[in-house]
């Protein structure tokens, strides 16, 4: 079942990638940036990227349009090759969703990150940039301690040619999510995205999302708390990406599979965070008819339960997040490529949607 569930994401995956990503990469380069039509809050001042990056302070700067990219621009050519491959992966040694004992705690820094002291601008909540590495031509791997997970996990941040750390300028955005099993080097790992971005005068920020993150803030029996993705990415993130790499407000989210899930659950719970919201095989109505059986046998699979020394355990039943309000979303199954738009917020395709999710609808993670 797992073997079919992949190949009918790559299918979708790889229509969805040729099709949609050049489209939200034309239409964010055309929009302009540095001005937030609705939502300015995760982050009000925009400044360059820290001494790190620039070899100086950061000084908070004004955001500076710049001039949008010519109608004639060509779109990139995606090749044969396969960009959602789902290929192996391994869950962080730090990936809180595999810590249980951290899973309702009140939200806290993780150990030992009060002493690492640099220039970057923290978030509101206190989480912050700790390290920062250089790993492609114009790619950076953000290390970030955040008091929504209690950890310290990464964000992979591709940068287009004409961005400089010292810049005073800023530039428009797409946050891409992985999927289930996942993590923050799929985008980059399994698709092309790094060729498909590149014409363009775009950033992509692909945070990581948890080996089953499922994209919300986990419900914990009632508890609430850590570890809490919706508010890593929804304002961390956001926040320390247009306080230090000059990210701008012009803003869309993509996402495959459970990542697709959040690009529109999260545009409709933040009304104006995104300008344009994607979903690529997107389990988007996980209530419906078969839904929940369906991920529940494959959160539930041994093969699909590593640990991070690399054995297998016996699945044990599982106590997975819960939305903590409401989708609204409609969607269609899960296979294939579908996006709905959110209040104030333009869909990348215009692929019919069928039915409601059900009010309270419960999450256990996805794969799918």
């Amino acid at each position: 079942m797992k073997k079919r569930t992949d190949r009918m994401i790559a299918v979708g995956g790889v229509a969805a990638s040729a099709v949609l990503l050049p489209g939200i990469m034309v239409v964010l380069a055309q929009t302009g940036i540095g001005t937030s039509s609705h939502h300015r809050k995760p982050g009000a001042t925009e400044s360059p990227a820290g001494a790190e990056l620039s070899g100086g302070d950061p000084v908070a700067q004004p955001s500076i349009p710049y001039t949008p990219y010519p109608s004639s621009t060509k779109k990139p050519k995606t090749g044969g090759s396969y960009p959602f491959g789902s290929g192996p992966a391994t869950p962080a040694p730090s990936d809180p969703d595999r810590d249980p004992g951290s899973h309702g705690k009140k939200p806290h820094m993780p150990k030992g990150s009060k002493s690492v002291r640099n220039s970057y601008r923290k978030a509101d909540d206190g989480a912050k940039i700790t390290a920062v590495k250089k790993t492609g031509t114009r790619q950076y791997d953000v290390s970030i301690a955040t008091p929504a997970l209690g950890k310290t996990v990464k964000t992979r941040v591709l940068v287009p040619k004409s961005w400089k750390a010292g810049s005073k300028r800023s530039w428009p955005v797409v946050y891409a999510y992985h999927g289930g099993e996942n993590t923050y080097t799929s985008w980059t790992k399994d698709s092309n995205i790094e060729s498909v971005a590149a014409p363009y005068d775009v950033m992509v920020v692909m945070p990581e999302g948890g080996w089953r993150g499922s994209y919300t803030n986990w419900w914990n029996g009632g508890r609430g708390g850590i570890p809490a993705w919706e508010t890593f990415h929804t304002s961390e993130v956001v926040q320390l990406m247009e306080r230090n790499f000059h990210a701008g407000t012009s803003r869309a989210a993509i996402g495959l599979s459970s990542g697709g899930q959040g690009s529109i659950t999260y545009a409709e719970r933040h009304p104006g965070l995104f300008r344009y919201a994607a979903s690529y095989s997107g389990a988007l109505n996980i209530t419906a008819p078969g839904m929940p059986t369906a991920l529940m046998m494959m959160n539930n699979s041994p093969a699909s339960t590593p640990t991070t020394s690399g054995a297998t355990p016996r699945p044990t039943a599982p106590t997975g997040p819960r939305t903590t309000r409401p989708s609204t979303s409609a969607s269609s199954a899960a296979s294939g490529c579908t996006s709905r738009p959110a209040t104030g917020v333009r869909a990348a395709t215009t692929t019919p949607t069928s039915r409601p999710t059900t009010r309270g609808a419960s999450e256990s993670s996805s794969r799918a």
